[in-house]
């Protein structure tokens, strides 16, 4: 014989009332910034470009060309990504270096940069 079983409304809206503080808690503000530039002439593959200020090594830059999202490299020969970071891990840098994307990048496309962070 099946039993029954019960909802506890009270313990069910505790649960909800600490899970949402804990929430709130943890909730901090992110600066986002996002800016698009146009290539004026042919990017080779393996160029260093200028890109906006980001922290090296903590994954708060992303780069999109033509709206596809590369992928940064985890190893300094960028053979597993398209882009490696230029600096030290920690440091404040400007600039990136494709890696290995197999063509240069046309005159004329858009690359957009996300950073999370003021840097």
């Amino acid at each position: 014989m099946a039993t029954k079983k019960y909802l506890d409304y009270n313990g069910l809206s505790y649960f909800f009332s600490k899970l949402k503080s804990l929430i709130d808690a943890n909730k901090t503000e992110v600066d986002i910034t996002r800016s698009v530039t146009i290539t004026t002439s042919a990017i080779a593959d393996n160029s260093t470009i200028t890109v906006p200020r980001y922290k090296v090594g903590n994954d708060s830059l992303q780069v999109y060309v033509l709206g596809e999202k590369l992928i940064k490299a985890s190893s300094t020969a960028g053979t597993n990504g398209h882009y490696t970071e230029v600096g030290t891990t920690g440091s404040i840098s400007t600039k990136i270096r494709l890696a290995n994307i197999g063509q240069s990048i046309p005159k004329g496309t858009p690359i957009e940069f996300i950073v999370f962070g003021n840097y």
